[in-house]
């Protein structure tokens, strides 16, 4: 395999690239990305359940309404998780220009 540059890489420094590349990603980042994997769910789940209803296979659409209810919980989990890092981001953000307004006025001072 070969890098962005061209040069030649072997499988234990494309893992290692790999594992520090994932170790960068952020909670946020995480929790983005998981919400676009639900959605992904929730398609298969409700294509199945009216595949279900079609064939009469009500034992599976009792099945498939139950997994979709618990996905929905955990949707809902993840919306909220995704508001809580949106805001922590955000204070981290003010604290971080309140910190450098505080340092250039040091140096004016």
């Amino acid at each position: 395999m070969k890098d962005k540059d061209g040069k030649e890489i072997k499988a234990g420094e494309l893992f290692s690239r790999w594992k520090e590349g994932v170790n960068k990603v952020t909670p946020l980042q995480q929790t983005q990305v998981s919400i676009y994997g639900y959605l992904f769910i929730f398609a298969g789940v409700i294509a199945g359940i009216i595949y279900a209803i079609s064939g009469a296979f009500w034992w599976l659409a009792v099945i498939l309404t139950g997994g979709l209810i618990v996905n929905l919980v955990g949707f809902l989990g993840i919306l909220q998780r995704l508001a809580l890092l949106k805001k922590q981001e955000e204070y981290i953000k003010q604290l971080s220009q309140q910190s450098n307004n505080q340092q250039f006025k040091k140096y004016i001072a």
